[in-house]
């Protein structure tokens, strides 16, 4: 399995739209992968693609976001504001997404 961000991704707060690190230390180092980008880089590394998904839609990164920044004051209160929202986030996260494009 390989997670990447996507090529059109919105930034959920401004330190996740870039300057990206240079070097790989674990964190996003390019913007992301359109799904054709992701199919030539497997074909040229001589891996198999069995499927291309997305795991957080538009709920998702708003309830990420709500958890970022109130998690600045402390980090629990970040996880407890978010968190309610986290089941409905699985139900209606990709119809959502789909709805708004």
């Amino acid at each position: 399995m390989l997670t990447t961000p996507h090529f059109l991704y919105r930034a959920i707060t401004k330190e996740d739209a870039g300057p990206f690190q240079r070097e790989e230390l674990g964190w996003h180092v390019r913007r992301g992968y359109t799904p054709a980008m992701l199919r030539e880089l497997s074909r040229e590394a001589g891996l198999e693609l069995e499927e291309i998904s997305y795991c957080s839609g538009w709920l998702g990164q708003k309830a990420t976001g709500l958890q970022r920044r109130a998690g600045v004051l402390h980090p629990w209160l970040g996880w407890g504001i978010s968190l309610p929202f986290r089941p409905r986030i699985a139900l209606f996260d990709q119809r959502i997404t789909s709805w708004l494009g």
